[in-house]
């Protein structure tokens, strides 16, 4: 269900990632279980065009950034900022 994989990828974000400009970096040790994990998760999103993941040169070296598909970024960031009630 691509719903669910953007609200995983949300929870990604939130604790390990980044929001830029023009893209979303994300930080991980692909030689941790949770690595490996993740590096599946974005590898599975990339080949559902959900996201796009770039290349990366700079250091750290374990980093991987992205883009999100338009017709998925209004809903990823309804769940990265979900409005608190005061």
């Amino acid at each position: 269900q691509p719903y669910h994989k953007v609200w995983l990828l949300s929870g990604i974000i939130d604790g390990d990632g980044y929001i830029g400009r023009k893209y979303i970096s994300i930080s991980y040790n692909k030689q941790t279980i949770k690595g490996q994990i993740i590096e599946n998760v974005l590898f599975n999103l990339d080949y559902n065009n959900i996201i796009k993941i770039g290349s990366y040169y700079d250091k750290p070296k374990y980093e991987r950034i992205f883009t999100v598909n338009e017709k998925w970024i209004e809903l990823l960031s309804e769940a990265i900022f979900v409005k608190h009630k005061r």
